[in-house]
């Protein structure tokens, strides 16, 4: 079977679009930020459930993310397996460009438990339903991954660290608390 060539490369990040560098990814972190302080400290914000547009600005790049790596995946020429396996040059940077908003999908996983604490914890059903959606869109972005590279190893993935689809137990946590989180 002949292996599928993508783009060619010449570093083994040149695929990676510049909307993950550094500056934007810092700059959405630091957008974390004052959404908590508000929700913690602003009196107005603490007493009532709005959607602000700082908000909309935090859940906005990683459900971006999450559809640029759902877009990739599904465009990919040759099989999920190869992509994450090959010693190929071409397919290495491919799995980078992959990566790079898979990054950004679990760093917004982990700050969306928070998130949803401090709304839940304040009652506010909105806020925590927009942060629960957000990072069900990330979710399923792993679950896109996890599907046909089930059983492949970490220590011959190309990518430079392990993500949620590459834990089986994990993965099926995650979906038991959704699953369970969901139920009126």
């Amino acid at each position: 079977m002949e292996e599928a060539e993508p783009q060619a490369c010449m570093t083994r990040e040149s695929l990676v679009s510049p909307l993950y560098g550094p500056g934007t990814t810092i700059g959405w972190l630091l957008a974390v930020v004052p959404v908590l302080i508000s929700w913690i400290f602003n009196p107005s914000l603490r007493r009532r459930d709005r959607i602000t547009s700082d908000l909309v600005a935090v859940l906005a790049f990683p459900s971006v993310a999450s559809v640029h790596l759902m877009i990739i995946v599904t465009n990919y020429q040759g099989t999920s397996r190869e992509l994450f396996t090959s010693n190929n040059p071409n397919v290495i940077c491919a799995a980078v460009a992959i990566e790079a908003p898979l990054t950004i999908c679990a760093a917004f996983m982990t700050l969306s438990v928070v998130l949803i604490a401090v709304s839940g914890l304040a009652g506010h059903r909105r806020r925590c339903s927009c942060v629960f959606a957000g990072a069900l869109v990330a979710f399923l972005s792993d679950v896109v991954l996890y599907l046909p590279t089930f059983g492949i190893d970490t220590s011959v993935s190309n990518l430079s660290r392990p993500f949620l689809f590459n834990m089986p137990w994990t993965m099926l946590t995650v979906v038991l608390f959704i699953t369970l989180s969901s139920r009126p």
